[in-house]
């Protein structure tokens, strides 16, 4: 036995100066060096069977990127910068130019700590992959952390050395593992944060949300602060509605609108295209799209406000082409007639519109998470009490904007003389009833929908309608007038009417949208009123033509083309 004991001494003596020469190379904080210090005493006392918690500890203290990288970089150059995400992302002019901003203030300020950006928008809009091009451009790691089910801070902040499941936290892991103190962090999809019954996953945030207290991050695991001040800390996001306030106010918050038909035509053809034959190993001669082709993809398989399932539609067809090119085949040149062979029938919902004029039943415009909607609003009245009933599962906001449209509507039809809704039940319906909705901006809709039923005139089938209505009929601004605008084009309309207050917003549209749908600005029901109604009056409210007749876009093609035929012959 005793020619076993030395053993341990010698591996102590071994391991002693390994771990003290990286000590002494590795450049800590004050604080830091005397916490290793302090564990290398201790696994010298423990020896080799008992410290293993701590030797783990302290090379993972000792592989932290402890020097700031910052100043081995060369200066930051926002043009440069620019330029590069210019041919990583086509349009985003906005996002980059304040990307731009952010950046030369860091450059002024010398460091690269300052508020969080937050970039929100709908999925595929690029928010990730233009994280990742902006930590390509400045020459940074590139650190992901999805953080949308974090429901507890030790996910972010690690778990205590000397309790059970100890481990390092995501962020500084992912510092780790990056091997850089200033890398590009990217927390994704922070909307869908899952804060737990107290909140737990808040706090860690919030700390590394605050400009001051970021350069003292502290992970439970590590046992002493980090400066995190070097780290370009970005966070991605669908909707702020959710968020907790405290967030969103230390968000400089970057808007990322959906793309136009234009815009995603030449996204697929500068970058789906290349990377779907690239992933599928097929030539440009091996796999072709024509233009039609991709013309019917986007508006018959695709329905989004971004490029994500564009792009899964593309690879489909490049893996297609690949299982040609390995039986011997000669790849696939894709034609607008090939798509319902090779991805069966159009994938996209059509869109719930009225097909020629109608009493009591409107296209307003709603906006959701993965985009810009059509939001029809169907009326009836019948002999009852003045009782009002509301279907579609529907939220307490769009509620009360029904209430205020009926008063406002009541109000209105005594002063113009029209039919009264006092002796009557009204019954009013939001189409697609499994689509939870909600929302102010459909009072003016709703509003022009009960109107049509008072004054006997059908609402216009080719117009469509946005806007918070007041109880003395004002039109208040909303949000997210371009992505209803894409929805409006997308389903044939031809005009839209939207608050005068959202002004500014149009003039940011794109030049394609505003020449392919007429907008009317109002700032009150009546101008609404004479734009969305038919001059004339319908006979009766059972008359099957005053009721709102739907077909698919395909069908009404279908029918106008033999109605030409008929007129020719």
């Amino acid at each position: 036995m005793s020619s076993l004991q030395p053993r341990p001494a010698v591996r102590r003596s071994l391991a002693r100066p390994h771990l003290r020469e990286r000590i002494e190379a590795t450049p800590l904080s004050a604080e830091a060096r005397a916490l290793a210090l302090r564990e290398l005493d201790q696994i010298e006392e423990l020896g080799p069977a008992h410290s293993i918690a701590p030797r783990a500890h302290l090379e993972w203290l000792l592989s932290l990127p402890w020097r700031q990288s910052g100043a081995r970089r060369p200066a930051i150059a926002p043009r440069r910068v620019v330029k590069a995400l210019d041919r990583s992302h086509l349009g985003l002019k906005a996002v980059k130019e304040r990307i731009a901003e952010y950046l030369a203030v860091h450059r002024l300020r010398g460091a690269a700590g300052g508020d969080v950006l937050g970039f929100v928008g709908p999925p595929g809009t690029g928010k990730t992959s233009l994280a990742r091009a902006l930590a390509l451009a400045l020459g940074r790691p590139f650190v992901w952390i999805p953080v949308g089910a974090v429901t507890a801070e030790s996910e972010l902040v690690g778990v205590p050395m000397n309790q059970p499941g100890a481990m390092p936290g995501a962020i500084l892991e992912g510092l780790r593992r990056a091997g850089s103190s200033d890398a590009v962090v990217v927390l994704d999809e922070l909307d869908k944060l899952q804060l737990g019954a107290s909140g737990e996953a808040l706090g860690a945030l919030l700390g590394l949300f605050d400009r001051e207290a970021r350069s003292e991050f502290f992970d439970r695991y590590l046992g002493l602060p980090f400066d995190l001040s070097g780290c370009l800390i970005v966070a991605t996001a669908h909707d702020t509605e959710e968020m907790p306030e405290a967030l969103l106010d230390r968000l400089d918050v970057v808007d990322f609108s959906g793309y136009s038909e234009e815009e995603k035509a030449r996204i697929a053809r500068r970058h789906l295209v290349p990377g779907a034959r690239a992933q599928a190993g097929v030539s440009a001669k091996q796999f072709r799209l024509t233009g039609g082709a991709l013309n019917r993809l986007l508006t018959h398989y695709t329905e989004e406000a971004g490029v994500r399932q564009l792009e899964r539609q593309l690879c489909a067809l490049a893996r297609k082409a690949a299982m040609r090119v390995v039986q011997g085949r000669a790849g696939l040149a894709v034609q607008q007639k090939d798509l319902a062979e090779l991805l069966g029938p159009a994938s996209r919902d059509e869109e719930l519109r009225a097909r020629r004029p109608a009493l009591g039943a409107a296209t307003g415009l709603a906006w959701t998470s993965a985009g810009g909607t059509l939001l029809p609003v169907e009326a009836l009245a019948a002999p009852g009490s003045g009782k009002t009933k509301i279907t579609g599962q529907v939220g307490e906001i769009l509620r009360e904007s029904v209430e205020t449209a009926v008063s406002c509507v009541r109000s209105l039809a005594q002063r113009s003389g029209a039919s009264l809704l006092d002796e009557r039940d009204l019954h009013l319906h939001f189409p697609s009833s499994a689509v939870p909705k909600d929302g102010p901006s459909a009072g003016l809709a709703i509003a022009v929908a009960l109107y049509s039923l008072c004054s006997r005139r059908r609402v216009r089938h080719d117009v469509a309608l946005t806007g918070e209505l007041t109880l003395y009929g004002a039109v208040l601004p909303i949000g997210g007038v371009r992505e209803k605008l894409l929805a409006a084009r997308r389903a044939g309309l031809r005009e839209v009417i939207v608050p005068e207050g959202n002004g500014q917003d149009l003039l940011q549209l794109p030049v394609e949208l505003r020449k392919a749908v007429k907008i009317h600005r109002v700032s009150n029901l009546e101008q609404a009123l004479a734009i969305a109604l038919t001059k004339g009056k319908s006979r009766s409210n059972d008359s099957v033509d005053a009721r709102p007749y739907y077909e698919p876009k395909s069908a009404a093609r279908a029918r106008k083309r033999r109605a030409r035929g008929t007129q020719a012959d």
